[in-house]
This record gives structure tokens, C-alpha cells and sequence, in this order.
């Protein structure tokens, strides 16, 4: 430390030399800016990498050190053009990692379509309506919705409720029905929390409607982005339908009670079927595999609009589809 600060220029000396780097404009290679484009561009090297800095050291044979920055300062002196190069280079692989991102894409895409074309195709013969799974639901695709504004008006149960109102081809009503969670008894009821005891009680169900002796409560749902806010909405929707086979359990001479939770969206999508079937991470499916709820699990649907359209259009009352 004594030695750079007294002797600046010695200290810079000296590091150059272990490593490598030519100190005069004598001792530098000639060509180096066109011998380096070339590395580059047609030697295959990632200047974006700090790997690729130390394979274009190593065919400039050169040795760098450990430090990145230091390394991009040495090759600088080197080639004063290296700065540019890098950039450009920086800038080629963002292009290529968003072209191919964009690409993925629409792959995926078109094989979900492929994967869902026969129950897209069963609920519009039937219904007139032309349903987009939830797993291609995203962000994007909702804002690019006519009916979509800026999510504050409730748009996206509205719509919702609309497609299964088509669906059902009836009204599907609102109700003040609720759980609770501890008693297992469901009653109408507003502001819970005006009362004592009122987080006992399940949020209400966004609608109803009955398909012959079938009762149908509803509970729409559309998340299509991650965060922290939609984590803790996934939770309380784990506890809500949670509720909803307790109830059934501890109800056996409710027959009629059907429970569909009509979650629509990409990460939805994926805290359901996608975590489940492809066995990598938490699913509200896993509730499915609790044995102690027996032939119940058949009253209760969890999942996009489209598989309970699918359903539904199939044989109104789900338990026999």
C-alpha cells in the first residue's frame, strides 16, 4: 500500500507486467483492434462473460487477473476500441436471449392450443363461446383485452362471470354465502368482521346458480403475474377451497352442494395443473391426494374456466363427468 501511494506510476508499471499487458505504445502488438473484432465476431468468444474475457487474454496471450474490471481496464490499454466491442457484443446477446425468449413463446403457445383444441372445440359447438386457457392468460394477453382497463372496476371477475353465465346459459348470481372454518356451517352473511369471531369465516362466493338438483357456488379467480400480493392471494385460495371440502365432510346430508373454483392465469395456471401433473413445486391439486376426504373431492373443481366448461357442457352435474 506504502509503494502506491509514494510511487503511483511504478505500481501501475509493475501490475501491468504481472499481467501482461504491454506499458508503451512501442510494445504494442500491431493489429490488435482488428485481431481482437476478429476473435470476437468470428472466434466465437463472449466478451459479455467473464470467461470469454479470459479466452480472448488467452489467444492474445496475454494472463489477467481475478478482478473483472480490472481485466476490462487491461484490455482497454491493449485495444481502445474494446469498450465498443464489448457493448456491441452486450447488445447482440440481449437481442438473441429476447429473440429466443419470444420464440420459446410462441411455442409454447401453439402446443397449449394443440393441447387444449379439443376442449376449446367442445365448449364453442356448444356454447358459442371460444375460451382461452388459463395457462395462456398472461399479463400481456389481459391488457390487449377489450374489456380490460386497468384492474380497479373488478373487470376480470366480470368477465368471468359473464363466460359462465353463457357457459351454464343462466344467471349466475351473487351471494353473501360464507364457511366457517371452524364449525364447518355455511350461512349468509355480511361483514363478518363486525362481529366477534369474524376471521372464522371463509371470504363469500362470487356467485351461484343450479343445474338440476346440483347447487353451484362459484369462486372466481384470475392472477397473471407473481409478487408478494398474488403469493398471499394463492394462500388464502388454498384455505378457501380447503374450507369448502371440510364443509362437504362434515355435511353429509348436503348432497347437492358443488363447489368450481374458476381460476384463470398463467401463474394460476401454474399453482394448479402446472405444479401438479409436472410434480415441481406446491399446487392447490394437492388436496386431491388426502384420502381422508374420500368421494368429496368429486364435488369440488379446481381449475381454469375451460376444463370446468369442458366439464360442464359434458354432463351439467360434474361428479358424474
Amino acid at each position: 500500500m506504502e509503494r502506491e501511494r509514494f510511487f503511483p506510476e511504478a505500481f501501475d508499471k509493475t501490475r501491468q507486467d504481472n499481467m501482461g499487458i504491454p506499458n508503451t505504445e512501442d510494445e504494442q502488438p500491431s493489429g490488435t483492434t482488428k485481431n481482437i473484432e476478429k476473435l470476437v465476431k468470428e472466434g466465437g468468444i463472449d466478451i459479455a462473460r467473464a470467461d470469454g474475457l479470459k479466452a480472448l487474454a488467452k489467444k492474445l496471450g496475454i494472463t489477467l487477473g481475478k478482478n473483472i474490471r480490472e481485466n476490462e481496464g487491461a484490455l482497454t490499454k491493449l485495444c481502445p476500441d474494446f469498450p465498443r466491442l464489448q457493448r456491441e457484443a452486450k447488445a447482440a446477446k440481449k437481442k438473441d436471449q429476447e429473440s429466443q425468449k419470444a420464440q420459446d413463446k410462441e411455442t409454447k403457445k401453439k402446443a397449449c392450443w394443440a393441447k387444449n383444441s379439443e376442449q376449446v372445440s367442445a365448449v364453442a359447438k356448444r356454447t358459442g363461446v371460444r375460451l382461452t386457457p388459463g395457462e395462456l392468460q398472461t399479463k400481456q394477453w389481459r391488457k390487449g383485452q377489450s374489456w380490460y382497463k386497468n384492474g380497479k372496476y373488478c373487470e376480470c371477475e366480470i368477465h368471468q362471470r359473464g363466460l359462465l353465465e353463457k357457459v351454464v346459459d343462466q344467471p349466475v348470481l351473487k351471494t353473501k354465502l360464507r364457511i366457517n372454518k371452524k364449525t364447518h356451517v355455511m350461512q349468509k352473511l355480511s361483514e363478518p368482521l363486525t362481529r366477534k369471531g369474524g376471521f372464522d369465516w371463509t371470504e363469500d362466493f362470487d356467485g351461484i346458480f343450479h343445474a338440476g338438483e346440483a347447487r353451484y357456488l362459484i369462486d372466481f379467480k384470475s392472477i397473471v403475474e407473481g409478487g408478494g400480493a398474488q403469493t398471499r392471494s394463492i394462500r388464502e385460495i388454498n384455505d378457501f377451497i380447503e374450507a369448502q371440502f371440510n364443509y362437504l365432510l362434515n355435511n353429509p346430508k348436503d348432497t347437492k352442494t358443488r363447489f368450481a373454483n374458476l381460476l384463470d392465469g398463467e401463474i394460476l395456471y401454474k399453482y394448479t395443473a402446472g405444479n401438479y401433473y409436472g410434480q415441481c413445486g406446491a399446487s392447490l391439486l394437492d388436496i386431491y391426494d388426502d384420502t381422508k376426504y374420500g368421494d368429496v373431492k368429486k364435488r369440488v373443481y379446481i381449475g381454469d374456466m375451460l376444463g370446468f366448461a369442458y366439464k360442464y357442457v359434458r354432463e351439467p352435474d360434474i361428479t358424474s363427468s
